[in-house]
């Protein structure tokens, strides 16, 4: 079996969606401490905050193409019970239980 090729172009479109991502909770934060205010620097950040949306989507679009292009082509990879076990395994319990935590706020 040959080994794939890397692809360095791929490697870099995630850095940019992971940097966009982590802006966009940067600019929620600001959003959230400035508040509702009229002025033209919240107006500045409320219109960029809306822009840094994009990047949570292309963040998700690059993690589904990596993991296909992991398994394409792979028949010994694509155990697919043994895939789900492992990528719910790990997103499971901290999901119900960062949902539990704020289960009595949500009344």
């Amino acid at each position: 079996m040959t080994k794939k090729k890397h692809l360095y172009e791929v490697d870099l479109m995630r850095c940019f969606f992971m940097f966009g991502v982590v802006l966009n909770h940067v600019a929620s934060t600001f959003a959230a401490a400035l508040g509702n205010k009229a002025t033209p620097a919240g107006r500045f950040l409320v219109s960029t905050h809306l822009i840094l949306h994009f990047p949570r989507f292309g963040f998700m679009f690059i993690t589904v193409l990596v993991l296909f292009l992991g398994y394409w082509g792979r028949p010994e990879k694509q155990n697919w019970p043994v895939f789900w076990k492992k990528r719910l395994s790990a997103a499971v319990f901290p999901t119900s239980s960062g949902t539990a935590s704020f289960w009595p706020f949500s009344c």
